[in-house]
This record gives C-alpha cells, structure tokens and sequence, in this order.
C-alpha cells in the first residue's frame, strides 16, 4: 500500500525493485477502467524520480477518492513492466466480495 505525497508522487521501493526499475526510467502512465495504469515504455513521458518514486499526473490523481487514503498497487508484472494501481475503496470491495463467501457473512456484502 501507498499513499500518493503533496506532490501526487507514490514511493514503492520494493514493488520498483521487483519490477527492475530504476531511477530515471522512462514510463507511461495511463487511467483505464477506474485503474492507473503505468508501464516502462522507452518513450514514455514520465520518469521514475531519483528516489525511485512514481508521478501521479493530475488526471491520474483525481481518479483517487481520497488522496489522504493509501492506494493499492495490486499487480505488477516484470515481463510485461507494467503496475497497476486501484484506488483503496476498490481493493476494499474486492476483498470483501472475495471472502464474504468463505464467511458466509452476508453483513458485508453488496
């Protein structure tokens, strides 16, 4: 989990690690359906900051709810260097819908 800072900027040290980014990586950075999408892309207009942190442009950022809430990174993919980010309130929902069977709770679900 990580909460975007003043600046919309997400520092994920070990998530950037996995991924095999490095600081002044080229990267793209895309919404699509309700998700930030970003991506090592030689020709992306983004670069992963100095100390490995990710910018959240604007567009991107308002897709947040809450930005004192942390967001979700959910996916990475090293073969295809990409990361998916979820605002919390989905990830939330995810795992409620995904558990309430185990737990046959109904109070939480939809």
């Amino acid at each position: 989990m990580a909460r975007p800072d003043i600046a919309g900027r997400i520092a994920q040290n070990r998530l950037l690690q996995a991924l095999q980014w490095r600081p002044d990586d080229s990267i793209s950075i895309d919404t699509q359906g309700g998700m930030i999408v970003i991506r090592r892309a030689d020709d992306g207009p983004h670069m992963v900051g100095s100390r490995r942190e990710l910018p959240l442009p604007a567009a991107a950022r308002a897709m947040l709810p809450d930005r004192t809430r942390p967001a979700g990174a959910t996916r990475r993919s090293h073969r295809q260097n990409l990361l998916v980010v979820h605002p919390i309130t989905i990830l939330t929902q995810l795992l409620t819908d995904l558990h309430t069977p185990l737990t046959g709770d109904q109070h939480y679900a939809r």
